[in-house]
C-alpha cells in the first residue's frame, strides 16, 4: 500500500484541531449531555443524514495508514468514561475514571490491533481489552462484538480521523434498535486522544475520554 500523500496543513475535516482538542481535555471536568442527538438525526424516524459508506477511496486508505503508523507503540495515560441510566425523568450519570495502558501495533496487512490494560479507580480492577481494525485500499473494517462490520461512516486526515459503526437489531417489544458506536482518534506529537461515544436510536448514552502519551 503507498504511503505517499500530500502534505496538509489545515484544520482536520472532523471540524477541531487536534491541539484545541488536546487543550479542552480534562477528565476531572469532563461530562456529557445525556440523549443529544447525533450529527445524523434518530435513524428510526424521519429523514436522517444517510451514513452509509462500505468503500472508502484510495487517498483515504493512504491517510488512515499514515495515521496508524504514527499510533505505534506503547502509551500510558488517563481515561474516563460517563454513562446515562434510566429515563429522563428518573436519569442518572455515572462516571468511572481509570489509569490506561495501550500497545498499538499496525502491520504491513493493514490489522490495526490495540491491547489495552484498564484500571478502574472506582473499584480498583484491572481488566484488559483489545479492539482490531482491518484497513485495505478499498475499505476499512473493525472487528465489533465478535463481529466484523465495515465502517459507515469515516472522516480523517492525516492527524486525526472519526468513524462509526452500525448494529442494527431488532428489540424483544417487536421494534428495533440502532446501536452506533462513534471512534475517533487524533494525535499531535507524543499524545494520543482516543474518544468512543454510544447512540442509541440517535441519542448519545455513553462516552469514553483517554488521553495517552507515548512512552
Amino acid at each position: 500500500m503507498s504511503t505517499r500523500d500530500k502534505k496538509n496543513t489545515k484544520c482536520p475535516v472532523i471540524n477541531i484541531c487536534v491541539l484545541a482538542l488536546i487543550g479542552l481535555f480534562s477528565p476531572n471536568s469532563f461530562a456529557i449531555e445525556c440523549d443529544s442527538v447525533a450529527f445524523y438525526g434518530n435513524p428510526l424516524i424521519g429523514n436522517p443524514v444517510d451514513i452509509s459508506k462500505e468503500t472508502i477511496s484510495k487517498s483515504e486508505s493512504i491517510r488512515l495508514e499514515k495515521l496508524f503508523r504514527k499510533m505505534r507503540g506503547t502509551w500510558t495515560g488517563k481515561g474516563v468514561k460517563v454513562e446515562c441510566k434510566g429515563e429522563k425523568e428518573n436519569q442518572k450519570v455515572f462516571k468511572n475514571h481509570a489509569d490506561m495502558k495501550s500497545s498499538i501495533e499496525f502491520s504491513d496487512e493493514g490489522r490495526l490491533r490495540l491491547e489495552n490494560r484498564i484500571k478502574s479507580k472506582k473499584d480498583n480492577i484491572e481488566r484488559n481489552e483489545m479492539l482490531e481494525y482491518f484497513l485495505s485500499e478499498s475499505n476499512f473494517r473493525a472487528y465489533f462484538n465478535n463481529n466484523e462490520s465495515n465502517v459507515l461512516h469515516l472522516k480523517s486526515d492525516r492527524n486525526s480521523t472519526l468513524f462509526v459503526i452500525r448494529e442494527d437489531n431488532p428489540s424483544v417489544s417487536g421494534g428495533r434498535w440502532v446501536r452506533d458506536a462513534h471512534t475517533t482518534f487524533s494525535i499531535s506529537g507524543s499524545t494520543l486522544l482516543i474518544n468512543f461515544k454510544l447512540y442509541i436510536n440517535g441519542l448519545l448514552r455513553s462516552e469514553i475520554k483517554w488521553k495517552l502519551k507515548k512512552r
